[in-house]
């Protein structure tokens, strides 16, 4: 499916029309910026238990095949990673979950053996817990911001969601990324709890 005709169907979804309609026009103006806002959306979503919600806005973009370029790939990835998650306990999880893992795959493996060795090593230092990054959720706390937390935390959910998908390594077990993720999950119901969800990304 082309990225444009997944964003069409999105759009068009009426279960998903009253968050939809309060993402801010400049986060439409662009196939990249209203891709990014509909992931960030589907994972916020999922963090505040609202999974049916989550679901026909993420599935469209799973459909979308890698195409070299990770503007939009990581974003695609991201959904891929939250169809997986959101297909937990389904009769079709375990399906769902090999075909996010198998896609992932395929774009690390895609290219010159130069270009895929560089991959491989990317991902192999992301699953050993190497690229994840705390620091925007710790300047937020000290800043007392906790709208900025809640951010913050919903971007870390998706790498360790990711890193938990992958298998992760022996220096970073799944188990382990699963546990965190739940615990950033915890955090962001808190704070949308406070603030009230339309605060968040990608609503602001």
């Amino acid at each position: 499916m082309k990225l444009k005709d997944a964003l069409a169907i999105i759009c068009d979804n009426a279960e998903a029309a009253d968050y939809l309609a309060k993402i801010p026009a400049r986060s439409r103006r662009t196939a990249k910026g209203e891709l990014e806002a509909y992931v960030r959306l589907g994972w916020l979503l999922y963090a505040l238990d609202k999974t049916d919600i989550a679901r026909p806005i993420v599935e469209p973009l799973t459909s979308v095949p890698f195409e070299n370029n990770y503007d939009y790939w990581t974003w695609i990835e991201y959904a891929l990673i939250l169809q997986a998650e959101l297909s937990t306990g389904q009769e079709q999880g375990k399906a769902i979950r090999e075909q996010a893992v198998a896609a992932v795959e395929q774009a690390v493996q895609t290219g010159e053996a130069a270009v895929v060795q560089v991959k491989q090593k990317v991902q192999s230092r992301f699953l050993k817990g190497e690229t994840l990054h705390t620091d925007y959720i710790e300047k937020a706390v000290q800043h007392q911001d906790e709208v900025a937390e809640a951010n913050a935390r919903l971007l870390h959910l998706m790498d360790l969601s990711k890193l938990s998908l992958l298998g992760g390594s022996a220096e970073y077990p799944a188990e382990q990324a699963a546990r965190e993720a739940a615990a950033q999950q915890s955090r962001i119901r808190e704070i949308a709890d406070r603030h009230g969800w339309i605060e968040l990304d990608p609503f602001k």
